[in-house]
This record gives structure tokens, C-alpha cells and sequence, in this order.
């Protein structure tokens, strides 16, 4: 998936989101229930699997830092702006994208590991 470099970068910056959103979500006592989380998660898998149909094309866009802090605003500013909109338990839900994230690189790291590579 990546080499460590940017799978370190990668879980930094979703850890920032990660801050900003649960912070939101606890600030407003966001309900955490069963389908938001299932939510969150299935949106994580879904988007992972649909951008690995252009793998090589994805990574040559993201390792722009132009578009890496743009993903932060959008997530960040996204989140919060469709909370507003349709509910708090977006928050959750985003909170349960980030964690289910989170895990995939973790996965992903310790696939690489074990294979004894950097990639």
C-alpha cells in the first residue's frame, strides 16, 4: 500500500482530524449508536476498495502536500458542515471512518512488515 514514510505521514494527519472530530463530536454529546459506526466504517471500506481500482494514479495525486492538507480541511470542515446539516451523528460516523482508517494502515504496516518490505 505505502512505504513507512508515508503511512507514518498518512496516520498523522488522519490523527489530526481524528482530534478535531471526536472533540467536535464530544462537545456536542454526538449519539453514538450501531449505524452511525457501521456507517462510518462501511464509508471507510467502500471509498479504500473504490480507489484501489487506480492505485497508482491516487498515490502520484496524494503524495501532493497540496492536496494532503486539502483532504484535512475538506474532512475537517466537511464533517462539521454536515453535522450541521443533517445531524451529530455524523460525527460518530466520521470518528468511526478515522478509527476503521487508522486500522487499515495499521494492517497494511504490519503487512509490510511481516513480508519484509517497505511497500
Amino acid at each position: 500500500m505505502t512505504d513507512s514514510g508515508s503511512a507514518k505521514r498518512d496516520a498523522a494527519l488522519t490523527g489530526v482530524v481524528l482530534v478535531v472530530v471526536a472533540g467536535a463530536a464530544w462537545a456536542v454529546e454526538a449519539p453514538v449508536t450501531p449505524a452511525a459506526l457501521v456507517v462510518g466504517a462501511g464509508a471507510t471500506v467502500l471509498a479504500e476498495l473504490l480507489l484501489s481500482l487506480r492505485a497508482e494514479w491516487v498515490r502520484a495525486v496524494w503524495r501532493r502536500r497540496e492536496v494532503q492538507a486539502a483532504a484535512v480541511l475538506v474532512a475537517i470542515a466537511g464533517g462539521v458542515g454536515l453535522a450541521l446539516l443533517v445531524g451529530s451523528w455524523v460525527l460518530a460516523a466520521l470518528v468511526a471512518a478515522l478509527l476503521t482508517y487508522l486500522g487499515f494502515l495499521a494492517a497494511s504496516a504490519a503487512w509490510s512488515t511481516a513480508k519484509g518490505g517497505n511497500d
